[in-house]
């Protein structure tokens, strides 16, 4: 009797420190999940503020250059094309953005 007494309370001190193992355990893996979803927001904040006002700018950017290009298009074409007249070349037009 005594001996099913001493595997009995052995027992409960295994299955308390397996108890206290698995809530440390899950302790352990909530506060990764903590550090997981912050980082999680810092990249999102970093996608909201950075890469799309980049983008927003390098498209303004695009915009201002194909602008450029139409307003010199004609010029450039009527040089060139004086210079090929005197030259004796055939005259050759700009290609058209495909923007």
């Amino acid at each position: 009797m005594v001996d099913e007494i001493y595997e009995i309370d052995e027992f409960d001190e295994t299955c308390e420190s397996f108890e206290t193992h698995e809530k440390k355990e899950i302790d352990n893996i909530k506060i990764r999940l903590t550090n997981i979803e912050n980082k999680l927001d810092d990249l999102l904040n970093l996608i909201d503020n950075n890469v799309v006002t980049n983008c927003n700018r390098m498209g303004d950017h695009i915009n201002f250059v194909e602008n450029v290009y139409h307003v010199l298009k004609s010029p450039l074409e009527f040089i060139s094309n004086r210079i090929n007249f005197i030259t004796n070349n055939q005259p050759k037009l700009l290609p058209n953005s495909s923007y």
